[in-house]
C-alpha cells in the first residue's frame, strides 16, 4: 500500500474532521450539509483527502451558488465544486479490481447503490472505501459486481499544460505554435469535413450527368429511384458534415479568443506602471 494510501485511511478513521466540516459548513449557512445527505459528505470527503488543509472560506466560495441555501447537492454540483477548487476531474468506467491505487482517492458511482469513496488498498491488495451514509471504512464494495463509473481528481497544474514556459522549452514552440497544437484533433476534423463538403460537392452535377445520360437518352426509368435515393442520400451527408464543421469551427473561435484574449489582458495587467 502506498503512502498517499495510507493517509488517506488514516484521514477516514475518524469521521470527526468530516462532521466537522459538515457542522460548519450547515453554521455558514449551508442548512443542507447534514450526516445523512450522501453527495455533501462525499465532497466534505473528498475535500479533506485531497487538499485537508482547504480553508472555510474557499470551500464556500467555491461551491454552486444558491441564494436560498437549501438546494442539495448532486453529482455535478461537486465535480463544479472540485474544478473551482483547482482540480482536474475525468471520469473513467471501470470494474473495482481495475483501479490503480495511484489515482486514487476517488468518487465511485456504482450501477446501482449510493457513491462512495475509494481510498486505496491494503498491504494485501483490497480496496477500501468510505461509505458516506454509516461513516465507516469498509472493505465491501458498494455493488454486487463492482461495475461502474468513478472519478479521478488531479490538481491542474501550469506546466503541464502545452503553453506553459516549461513544455514549450522541450518542443521548442513558440506560444501560439503550442496553443494551435492543443487543437490539433478539432483542426483535423474541421479539415476532414470541409474535405469530405467538396467532394459531395460533385455530387449534384453527377446526378444531372446521369438522368441525362442513363434516364432520358435510354429511357430507362428503373434507374431513377436509385438515384435520387443516392442524391437524398448525398444531402442528408452534405447537412451533417456542415454541421460538423459549423460546430468545430465555433467552438475553435469561442476558446481562442477566449485564451487569446484572456493572455493579452494578463500582460496588459502585469505591464510596470511607470511605461
Amino acid at each position: 500500500m502506498s503512502t498517499s494510501s495510507n493517509a488517506a485511511m488514516a484521514r477516514f478513521a475518524d469521521s470527526q474532521p468530516i462532521l466537522n466540516m459538515l457542522q460548519l459548513l450547515s453554521q455558514s449557512g449551508r442548512k443542507h450539509f447534514t450526516e445523512t445527505s450522501v453527495w455533501e459528505v462525499c465532497l466534505c470527503s473528498l475535500i479533506l483527502g485531497l487538499e485537508p488543509k482547504c480553508s472555510l472560506q474557499k470551500l464556500l466560495e467555491a461551491l454552486p451558488y444558491d441564494p436560498d441555501h437549501t438546494r442539495m447537492l448532486d453529482e455535478i454540483d461537486v465535480l463544479n465544486t472540485l474544478a473551482h477548487l483547482g482540480y482536474i476531474c475525468r471520469p473513467a468506467p471501470a470494474e473495482l479490481e481495475d483501479i490503480d491505487e495511484r489515482l486514487l482517492p476517488g468518487l465511485f458511482i456504482p450501477s446501482a447503490g449510493d457513491p462512495c469513496i475509494v481510498l486505496g488498498r491494503d498491504a494485501e491488495g483490497v480496496l477500501h472505501f468510505y461509505d458516506p451514509l454509516s461513516k465507516l471504512i469498509s472493505t465491501v464494495p458498494p455493488s454486487v459486481d463492482g461495475e461502474g463509473r468513478i472519478w479521478f481528481f488531479q490538481r491542474y497544474d501550469e506546466s503541464r499544460q502545452p503553453t506553459s514556459a516549461f513544455m514549450r522549452k522541450g518542443s521548442g514552440h513558440s506560444w501560439f505554435r503550442a496553443l494551435l497544437g492543443r487543437f490539433s484533433g478539432t483542426f483535423a476534423q474541421v479539415m476532414t469535413a470541409g474535405l469530405i463538403l467538396n467532394l459531395i460537392a460533385l455530387a449534384t452535377p453527377l446526378f444531372i450527368m446521369l438522368v441525362y445520360d442513363r434516364v432520358i437518352a435510354a429511357g430507362a426509368l428503373d434507374t431513377l429511384p436509385m438515384l435520387v435515393i443516392g442524391a437524398f442520400v448525398a444531402i442528408g451527408f452534405e447537412w451533417r458534415m456542415r454541421h460538423i464543421r459549423t460546430t468545430g469551427l465555433s467552438w475553435l473561435a469561442g476558446r481562442l479568443d477566449n485564451i487569446v484574449g484572456n493572455k493579452i489582458f494578463a500582460h496588459l495587467i502585469g505591464l510596470s506602471p511607470t511605461l
